[in-house]
C-alpha cells in the first residue's frame, strides 16, 4: 500500500482508496513521477486541511478552514487530462477560531448552510503542469452558485506503509 501526499494551498493529503490504516512513518520520500500515481484515491482528512483567507471590513485578512470533508481522486498518470477530482464540503464545519463570527458566517448573510449545507468541487479538467505538478480547473459551488476555478496541485512524496 501507499499514501500519496499532495500538497496545495488547499488541499493536502491523500491515501488509496483501498488504504485503511497510516503509516507512521513521517520521513520524506522522493517526489513521485505523476505516471506512478494511476488508481483512486481519498482524501486523508487527519493530514490534509482545506482552508481560507478572507479580508475583513478591507483591513485586515481571517484564516478559516472547514474540518469536515470527504473527496475522491481518480488519477490517470499516463494521460492527467482523463484524471477527476471531487471534494464535498460540509458548511456547518467552518472555522475561524471565533464563535461569533463562525456563526455568522453560517448565517444566511453568507454561507446559509440550512439552505445550501455543502460546498462542492468537481473538476471539469486537469492539466498537467510539471513532473510532479497538475492544475485542477473544476466547479466550486457555494450557496448556490457556482463558479469556476483553478488549483495548483503538486505531488510531493509517497509513503509505503
Amino acid at each position: 500500500m501507499r499514501q500519496v501526499q499532495y500538497v496545495t494551498r488547499h488541499l493536502n493529503g491523500v491515501r488509496p482508496l483501498d488504504q485503511k490504516e497510516q503509516s507512521h512513518d513521517h520521513r520524506p520520500r522522493r517526489p513521485p513521477a505523476l505516471a506512478d500515481l494511476s488508481g483512486v484515491y481519498v482524501i486523508d482528512a487527519a493530514h490534509t486541511r482545506i482552508g481560507f483567507v478572507a479580508r475583513h471590513a478591507m483591513v485586515t485578512k481571517v484564516r478559516g478552514s472547514f474540518n469536515e470533508f470527504e473527496g475522491r481522486f481518480t488519477a490517470d498518470g499516463a494521460d492527467p487530462s482523463r484524471s477527476s477530482a471531487n471534494v464535498t464540503i460540509q458548511a456547518a464545519s467552518i472555522n475561524t477560531r471565533n464563535e461569533q463570527r463562525d456563526a455568522h458566517l453560517r448565517s444566511n448573510d453568507f454561507l446559509a448552510m440550512d439552505e445550501h449545507p455543502q460546498i462542492t468541487f468537481f473538476t471539469t479538467g486537469v492539466r498537467r503542469t510539471g513532473e510532479t505538478s497538475l492544475e485542477l480547473t473544476g466547479d466550486l459551488s457555494i450557496r448556490g452558485v457556482t463558479n469556476s476555478i483553478t488549483i495548483p496541485f503538486e505531488v510531493s512524496a509517497i509513503k509505503t506503509a
